[in-house]
């Protein structure tokens, strides 16, 4: 269940599978990133030149949907209704080193505390 939108997402080319980042646009180094079923979290070094984190964020949502109606279009993958992404974002400046490491290591941990929610929240215990 944590892995669907993973899946889709690495097999659109919209996520590296093996963790380089190369072709997402603005970004100059992405670190941790954890998809979940319905949001993500990354984190990410701007590239130079680059105005904001939100030209960032626009030109990723604006990728992930234009790969998305094409993966609908030859039937690859059910239409979605309505819109793909929330109008926001969340933002957190992270500056020392300390708190990049901390904060990486939650990103890659947030899949797991899915699994352990999800087990609680359905597993049957006799």
């Amino acid at each position: 269940m944590c892995t669907g939108v993973q899946e889709w997402a690495v097999g659109a080319g919209l996520v590296p599978a093996q963790g380089t980042h190369e072709g997402l646009p603005y970004v100059a180094d992405a670190l941790p990133y954890a998809i979940m079923p319905d949001h993500f979290h990354a984190l990410i070094r701007i590239a130079p030149g680059v105005k904001s984190l939100g030209d960032v964020i626009g030109a990723f949502k604006s990728r992930v949907v234009h790969q998305f109606i094409q993966r609908v279009k030859v039937g690859g993958w059910p239409p979605f209704p309505g819109k793909i992404w929330h109008r926001n974002y969340y933002e957190r400046i992270v500056r020392p080193p300390e708190a990049e490491e901390k904060i990486g290591n939650c990103i890659r941990m947030n899949p797991w505390r899915c699994v352990q929610t999800l087990w609680k929240r359905f597993a049957w215990h006799g």
